[in-house]
């Protein structure tokens, strides 16, 4: 089974979650993180804003220590 963990982008917050199977049927969580927007603003056509997201994406990618590359990103509704 691939490996995801889980990235929700909102305008105050950007927040990150791992979970793994434990057993054959339960799941736990493997890392949880949570950084303020350092843009605020999810305008992903302004440079500044999608550079500031980057590395805070960055940041807590690394300090929650996964070694995952596949993500799945949330973002809200009115930004699709």
């Amino acid at each position: 089974m691939p490996a995801y963990f889980g990235i929700d982008f909102g305008s105050s917050s950007i927040k990150l979650m791992a979970s793994d199977l434990r057993g054959s049927t339960g799941f736990g969580v493997s890392a949880v993180s949570i950084v303020a927007n350092p843009a605020g603003s999810l305008d992903f056509t302004d440079s500044m804003v999608t550079q500031k997201l980057g590395s805070a994406v960055k940041q807590l990618v690394a300090d929650s220590k996964l070694k995952m590359r596949r993500v799945v990103a949330s973002i809200p509704e009115s930004m699709v």
